[in-house]
């Protein structure tokens, strides 16, 4: 194990114990960055051969600009990663955490280039796999060029470092491009023509837009901003609200409710708390995180606070803690 970890005496880490606040450079290569590129492999051939069975979206409607520069945007990332994998192999053993995770990184990115490809032909929405591989590539390659610097590697070999500071701004605008949505004419079409659709597409109804989401405006209700900055500048109407989700609407959840309460019976053992938990057990388990990050925050939020007075009261002093921890309480 050893051999594959040619960084002298940090070892694996995670934590450095020369950097405290840092991990190591063979954490960062090995378990990381390994494990995000595997990841994405093991998602990517789950979500292709699933691809493969759902009909094509119009192209005139999704083979435009976006795409062309999504393609060109991985290949210039293809490109880096390859450029990244030599500087390494130049200066690590041919076999090790640091050559074996850049291989990976550089087919990790051909792939990602071949599902970009095939989600914007077939998906109405933006690909949340993608998504979070390149907000963690962008975050990881950000990491490998702190260390960098931290290392002194930055000063004495630039060219060394200048791939990981390419692949971070490569990575964010491959996030950024993830993010478009595609032209609204594409979810008049899906509404009105059956025959672009597949069975997973007929609970939806992508008027609602929240169903063309992407995982962030999710996650943070961004979707409903507009309707939001309406309601700013006059009350508003009911036109002026959007439409519901399929999955919400009472005949949908009924006949979800009518399927699980039969099972129950022929089971043998009928429960409407039972049949309940089978019918909304997917809403119930993100509303229980959601509920326990907002019953954390008022008891974390004293401790950061006073942490982050306690790192300013130190600053510039004999006392004071590194400036990464004061970046870490300010955004937490």
């Amino acid at each position: 194990m050893s051999s594959l970890c040619p960084a002298g005496s940090e070892g694996w880490g995670p934590l450095s114990p020369s950097r405290p606040v840092d991990f190591t450079s063979c954490f960062q290569y090995g378990a990381l960055s390994v494990g995000l590129s595997t990841a994405l492999l093991a998602v990517a051939a789950v979500r292709l051969f699933r691809l493969k069975s759902k009909p094509q979206l119009p192209h005139e409607l999704v083979a435009g600009g976006i795409l062309r520069a999504k393609l060109l945007a991985t290949a210039t990332v293809m490109a880096v990663s390859a450029a990244e994998l030599v500087a390494v192999w130049a200066q690590y053993p041919p076999v090790s955490v640091f050559t074996i995770a850049m291989a990976l990184q550089t087919v990790a990115a051909v792939v990602a280039a071949r599902m970009h490809y095939r989600e914007q032909l077939v998906s109405p929405i933006a690909s949340t796999p993608l998504l979070l591989y390149w907000l963690a590539g962008c975050v990881l390659a950000l990491m490998r060029l702190r260390t960098a610097v931290a290392t002194g590697l930055a000063a004495s070999s630039l060219a060394a470092v200048a791939p990981s500071a390419g692949y971070a701004l490569l990575a964010l605008l491959m996030l950024v491009l993830e993010c478009q949505s595609k032209p609204q004419e594409l979810y008049e079409l899906l509404n009105e023509d059956d025959n672009i659709r597949d069975s997973d597409d007929v609970k939806h109804s992508y008027r609602a837009p929240e169903e063309r989401a992407n995982l962030f405006s999710r996650l943070t209700f961004a979707w409903l901003d507009p309707m939001l900055d309406e309601g700013l500048k006059r009350p508003l109407r009911m036109e002026d609200t959007c439409e519901l989700s399929k999955r919400y609407y009472p005949e949908v959840a009924t006949v979800k409710f009518r399927r699980n309460w039969e099972a129950s019976i022929k089971s043998g053992r009928p429960g409407l708390i039972w049949t309940t938990i089978c019918t909304y057990w997917r809403e119930w388990t993100v509303s229980m995180v959601w509920q326990i990050i907002g019953d954390m925050t008022p008891f974390l939020n004293p401790i950061l606070l006073s942490r982050l007075i306690g790192f300013v009261s130190t600053y510039n002093s004999d006392q004071a803690e590194p400036i990464e921890n004061g970046y870490f309480y300010a955004v937490a």
